[in-house]
């Protein structure tokens, strides 16, 4: 009797552990990554770069700087960069 009833909790617990095991092995996250060829794909449109300087310089936005600045350090336009934060920096 006892024996019996040791059987049944153990093949129920292997029937529950088999279902957790299955449900969490079909359940994959894909992952997307994207493939960037050309550092261009990621540069701001040059009118669009333009008026996050002039506003990042002349009226002292930091989101405009941030956006713009973050841009440039992404497609790896660190001297140009440079120049910009002198600009700022000495107004």
């Amino acid at each position: 009797m006892v024996k019996r009833r040791a059987l049944k909790i153990l093949q129920l617990f292997t029937v529950i552990f088999c279902v957790f095991f299955l449900s969490c092995s079909h359940h994959v996250e894909k992952k997307l990554e994207a493939v960037i060829d050309d550092s261009k794909d990621l540069e701001l449109p040059r009118k669009v770069a333009d008026s996050l300087w002039r506003r990042a310089i002349n009226a002292g936005d930091f989101k405009a700087y941030n956006e713009v600045s973050n841009n440039y350090l992404l497609i790896l336009k660190i001297p140009e960069l440079y120049y910009y934060a002198q600009l700022i920096a000495h107004r």
